[in-house]
């Protein structure tokens, strides 16, 4: 199933077949994981490999860039109508995130640091669901795990990792998540003026 189907725009419109990208089943399944919060340089720097194997699809970077924006606009396509309202962001999510965020690891590092003027609404809609994946996957997670994936997790900053730690972790995901959903209001306020 693909995201493009829970607000019934078909891929094939939006051409994300025509991306590097597309049919990269081991790159995609390489970026299907939590990484460090690409919002910040530490988590850009974390990008790295990400960047290096979208980079190593092209012969020469005019092409690269070329990708780079033609798939930025797909996912600011996608974006819109669900940052504005206008389609679920929760009908499909489960699919949705995996699809979005998978694309999204080898673009939203040099979106967050070298196209900052672009339509805000990939990002936010990128930082919304890298949160709530979070909230999906850390109750699921033993304290081993969370002191073995530490580095990558978005918001976390205590000394040790206990289950009181946790649970204090997972109530300031919740209010990034409510400081995002402002965001959005504030953007579709603006947006329809």
């Amino acid at each position: 199933m693909s995201i493009f189907e829970g607000i019934n725009v078909e891929m094939d419109i939006l051409g994300l077949k025509e991306t590097a990208l597309y049919g990269k089943t081991e790159a995609l399944r390489f970026s299907d994981t939590l990484w460090p919060d690409f919002t910040t340089p530490v988590g850009y720097i974390a990008s790295d490999t990400l960047r290096k194997i979208y980079h190593s699809f092209f012969e020469d970077s005019n092409q690269a860039i070329d990708d780079y924006e033609k798939t930025l606009t797909i996912l600011n396509t996608f974006a819109y109508p669900v940052i504005m309202g206008y389609a679920s962001e929760t009908g499909s999510m489960h699919n949705a995130i995996l699809e979005y965020y998978t694309y999204s690891n080898y673009i939203m590092p040099d979106a967050f640091h070298k196209y900052k003027n672009i339509r805000h609404c990939a990002k936010l809609l990128y930082r919304l669901w890298r949160v709530k994946a979070e909230l999906i996957f850390l109750p699921n997670w033993d304290i081993e795990k969370v002191k073995k994936n530490r580095n990558i997790l978005l918001l976390f900053d205590e000394t040790e990792v206990t289950t009181s730690s946790l649970k204090r972790y997972e109530k300031k995901l919740e209010k990034e998540l409510k400081k995002i959903q402002k965001e959005i209001v504030k953007f579709r306020k603006s947006s329809l003026q």
